[in-house]
């Protein structure tokens, strides 16, 4: 009998200490999955905040001809959603049809990973920033559509975000 209870200690602690290493293993490999929660809305569905009627709305063109002047405001975009974050949908790229912006949601809220070809609406702090090499090589390798391929990024990159506060991916 008391080989019997040595032998099932022994299973119990090596259960134990297994599962204790395989979590600390698992742990370094963890990589949360972000909940996607849009809400229905007149027209499509809302992700973020609401949308304000108060913002004014701002060509993409305009924002990119003189950043200077939209620096740290708050806008509204709208366009065609071009690529989508395909790791986590924390950021989407939104174009005029000649010029794209960044869209980043800071992870705050995620964006659907389907979205692409959608038209959205875009509430924002229009924010130009420099990033390092391998920032813009990682949002490349998150990119289902990138223009750019991560060979061609060199050293420090000037880009033009909108910190997102609410995106509304419009109904077809």
């Amino acid at each position: 009998m008391n080989l019997f209870r040595s032998a099932i200690l022994l299973f119990i602690l090596t259960f134990i200490f297994t599962s204790f290493a395989s979590a600390q293993n698992e742990e370094s490999k963890f990589k949360p999955v972000p909940v996607v929660t849009g809400v229905k809305v007149d027209g499509g569905m809302l992700y973020g905040n609401d949308l304000s009627d108060d913002i004014p709305t701002v060509a993409i063109s305009d924002l990119l001809a003189k950043p200077q002047d939209y620096e740290g405001k708050t806008v509204k975009l709208t366009g065609t959603v071009t690529d989508v974050c395909q790791n986590m949908g924390c950021w989407l790229m939104l174009s005029d049809g000649t010029n794209e912006i960044r869209v980043i949601t800071l992870h705050k809220f995620y964006l659907p990973k389907d979205c692409a070809k959608s038209k959205a609406i875009v509430d924002g702090i229009f924010n130009p920033a420099e990033t390092s090499e391998e920032h813009e090589k990682k949002m490349i390798e998150e990119s289902q559509n990138s223009k750019i391929k991560t060979e061609d990024v060199a050293g420090t990159q000037k880009v033009y975000n909108i910190e997102a506060t609410g995106v509304k991916i419009l109904s077809e």
